[in-house]
C-alpha cells in the first residue's frame, strides 16, 4: 500500500495510511489527517558540503569528516573558529622516534603513535616503560612429554594437568600416583615403596569372568560363580526344597463341607468349644476344701 500523500511513492505506510516522514508532519501540526495544510513547512535544508568551504562530503553538525574530527578533539569550535594551533609537518618530515617518513601523527609514525597511546613512550618520543613481552612458543615442544606443542607455560594441556594434579614434576618426570608422594615412578603408577603394598580388590561376584565350575559346562560364570543356566536351576531347586520343608496349612472353608454329614462344621465346633469353656469342671482342690 502506497502513501496517500500527493507525489509520494513510498510503499511502506504506517498509521493513517502515511509513510513515516509524512506521519511526522501530521503529528507536528503542518497537516491534518485529511492532508489539509495548517501552517507552512519550516524544514531545514539538507546539507551537502562542509560549512567551512571545503569540497568534502558532509559528516555532521555542518562539518566534513576532517573538520568534524577537529571539532571533537577541541581544535575548532562549532562556528569553525580555530582554538588550537595545528602543527603541520612537511612531507619530508620523519618520525621523531625512528625517523621513518610517511604519515606522521603528532610527530610520530603509526607504530610509535600507537605506543604513545598505550603509555609506552611520551609525546616527545622518550620511553616511559618497557613493553610487555609475550613468550612465543613457535617451533618449540612441550617441556614434559617433548612431543606436543606447548600451550600453557611451556607445557601441553595434558602435562600441565599432570603437574597441577601432582603426578609430574616441572622437569617432566612422572611421580608416584600416591598422594603426598614425590618419588619418581618405577613400577607402573607407583614408586617401589607403594608398589609392594597389598592391593585390596573387592569383587562383587565370586568367580566372575571365569568358566562355570559344573562339569562339561563351558559357559562363562555370571551369577555367583555359575553360568546363567545352572544358576537358575539351583535357584529353582532351593525354592522347591524350602516349600516342602515348611508346607502351608490350609483350613477348609465351612461351605465346602456337606451339610448332611455328621461332621461338625467349623462354626459348630467353635460354639461347642466356647460352651465347654464357660462350664467349669470341679477340681480336686475344691472337694478337699469342703
Amino acid at each position: 500500500m502506497a502513501c496517500r500523500f500527493p507525489k509520494c511513492k513510498t510503499s511502506r505506510t504506517h498509521c493513517w495510511g502515511l509513510c513515516n516522514r509524512h506521519r511526522k508532519w501530521v503529528e507536528r501540526g503542518y497537516f491534518d489527517k485529511n492532508l489539509n495544510p495548517l501552517k507552512p513547512l519550516d524544514l531545514k535544508p539538507r546539507r551537502t558540503g562542509c560549512k567551512l568551504g571545503c569540497d568534502a562530503k558532509h559528516k555532521g553538525l555542518g562539518f566534513c569528516q576532517r573538520h568534524y574530527r577537529q571539532y571533537k578533539e577541541g581544535s575548532i569550535d562549532i562556528d569553525g573558529e580555530r582554538l588550537k594551533l595545528l602543527i603541520r609537518y612537511p612531507k619530508d618530515f620523519g618520525c621523531i622516534r625512528c625517523g621513518k617518513r610517511g604519515r606522521i601523527i603528532k610527530g610520530l609514525c603509526k607504530h610509535h603513535y600507537a605506543q604513545m597511546c598505550r603509555g609506552l613512550i611520551g609525546a616527545d618520543g622518550t620511553p616511559i616503560r618497557p613493553p610487555k613481552r609475550v613468550r612465543s612458543y613457535r617451533g618449540a615442544y612441550c617441556r614434559g612429554c617433548k612431543k606436543a606443542r606447548p600451550r600453557i607455560r611451556g607445557y601441553c594441556e595434558l602435562c600441565h594437568a599432570k603437574i597441577k594434579r601432582g603426578t609430574m614434576s616441572p622437569a617432566g618426570i612422572l611421580l608416584c600416583a600416591k598422594k603426598s608422594c614425590s618419588v619418581p615412578r618405577t613400577a607402573g603408577l607407583f614408586c617401589p615403596t607403594h608398589s609392594e603394598q597389598p592391593k585390596t580388590v573387592t569383587r562383587k561376584y565370586i568367580n566372575k569372568g571365569n568358566a562355570c565350575p559344573i562339569i562339561a559346562c563351558k559357559r562363562p560364570a555370571s551369577h555367583r560363580g555359575l553360568c546363567h543356566t545352572h544358576y537358575n536351576r539351583r535357584r529353582r531347586r532351593l525354592k522347591t526344597q524350602t516349600s516342602t520343608a515348611h508346607p502351608a496349612q490350609d483350613v477348609p472353608h465351612p461351605q465346602s463341607l456337606d451339610a448332611s454329614s455328621n461332621t461338625p462344621t467349623l462354626g459348630q465346633s467353635s460354639a461347642r468349644a466356647a460352651s465347654s469353656a464357660s462350664v467349669r469342671t470341679p477340681d480336686i482342690s475344691d472337694e478337699t476344701s469342703c
